[in-house]
């Protein structure tokens, strides 16, 4: 984990601050290196890798893709040849902004370094494939009107710009920069600069060198801030006194406490960065394992209001689990799960001896109650288990 002050930037009141809040997303405090990013250098190259096998050996298909799309409309030539050169001004225009109105040095520099990146890589691969000349490797970038080469060199580096930045950018922001890399690949399919396999080449290679720059320089943690949880709860109608954050942090969220009027509520928040990394694990879990959860959650809001089901479910069917205070996506699309808490010590921190017959007799019926529900509990050990006097009481379905 790297720590790091967040920028300096101008006045939320100001005209630039208000573009920085709308193109940026807030200041980050802490900076991490995500094994997720490892994964995806090692994905890209793989595919980069067959493309660069298939390079030269077009099917029948790809190229008759190339010739229909090319032959829509003449019309739109120029509108397209215009799109295409202007294309890489989005990567040029972010990285001006986070100079000029955000002052996020660090996004400027890791921009920067992608691009450079992404042009070197884009054409020594070139000649590798192409096995020329090497000097062909100082050639400016691939221009319109070239017989298709792998890879496309120009999206290359617009993919690996936009992709680094996309940790740091709004999500209008960063489906704008999406849209942008679509646009782009259809106008060199228009325009026949490339082949499709050519294309997917650039895609790969970018977003990978975006992977291999967040994995060695770091990325901003997506966790969100006492201040985006208050104003979601708050959205969710619930106003919480003393919220603060957990003393014990759960793997793939941020959990928080607070109370109320009816007592003490547990939050728990799922961010951008515990998305990602849950959204790689449950797959995982899908496709290798049969017993795995027939429910597969996309997003957050998907996962917050199933954990929500579960815990409705199991005291439906006489189960001893928290009560559900509020559950959705809320504020700064952040998605919160508040549940009324359980009172009891874990039984892990308990002595044996003070663990009744009773006690346990009462955790194995808890236990049963969440089989009649059909509800796997996963993680069922001795923290998740809470004891209030002789009664063993399930924390968490």
């Amino acid at each position: 984990m790297v720590t790091a002050e967040s920028e300096p930037g101008p006045p939320a009141t100001s005209f630039l601050g208000r573009a920085r809040r709308r193109v940026f997303r807030r200041d980050a405090q802490r900076w991490t290196r995500r094994a997720s990013d490892g994964v995806r250098v090692v994905f890209s190259v793989l595919v980069v890798a067959a493309l660069a096998l298939h390079a030269g050996h077009e099917t029948a298909t790809e190229r008759a893709l190339v010739a229909f799309v090319g032959s829509l409309t003449s019309e739109l030539r120029t509108p397209v040849l215009a799109l295409y050169g202007l294309g890489a001004l989005w990567a040029v225009g972010l990285l001006v902004a986070a100079l000029v109105v955000a002052r996020r040095w660090r996004l400027a520099r890791d921009m920067a370094i992608a691009a450079l990146l992404g042009w070197i890589a884009g054409r020594m691969l070139g000649v590798l494939v192409a096995d020329g000349n090497l000097s062909r490797a100082l050639e400016i970038l691939q221009e319109v009107g070239r017989s298709p080469q792998f890879p496309l060199t120009r999206l290359v580096v617009v993919v690996a710009a936009v992709s680094v930045a996309s940790p740091h950018l709004s999500r209008p922001v960063r489906r704008i920069g999406q849209g942008i890399v679509l646009l782009l690949t259809l106008c060199a399919l228009y325009l026949a600069t490339a082949f499709p396999g050519d294309l997917l080449a650039a895609i790969a290679l970018g977003w990978g060198i975006a992977a291999l720059v967040h994995l060695v320089l770091g990325v901003p943690v997506g966790k969100p801030s006492t201040e985006q949880v208050s104003t979601a709860l708050a959205e969710l109608r619930l106003d919480l006194q003393g919220l603060r954050r957990a003393a014990r942090q759960p793997v793939g969220a941020t959990s928080f406490t607070g109370h109320d009027e009816q007592g003490e509520l547990m939050i728990t928040v799922i961010g951008r960065d515990e998305v990602d990394a849950q959204l790689l694990t449950k797959a995982w879990r899908f496709a290798a394992y049969r017993n795995a959860a027939s429910t597969f959650a996309v997003t957050r809001r998907q996962q917050v209001e199933h954990i929500a089901f579960l815990l409705l479910l199991a005291r439906e069917h006489g189960a001893r689990v928290a009560s559900v205070a509020a559950a959705g996506v809320a504020g700064d699309s952040v998605a919160v799960l508040a549940e009324r808490a359980v009172p009891g010590v874990p039984l892990a921190e308990l002595e044996p001896a003070a663990v009744s017959d009773a006690a346990l007799a009462d955790l194995w019926r808890q236990v049963e109650s969440l089989r009649r529900a059909r509800i796997s509990h996963r993680v069922l050990n001795a923290e998740r288990v809470l004891v209030d006097g002789d009664q063993g009481r399930n924390a968490r379905a």
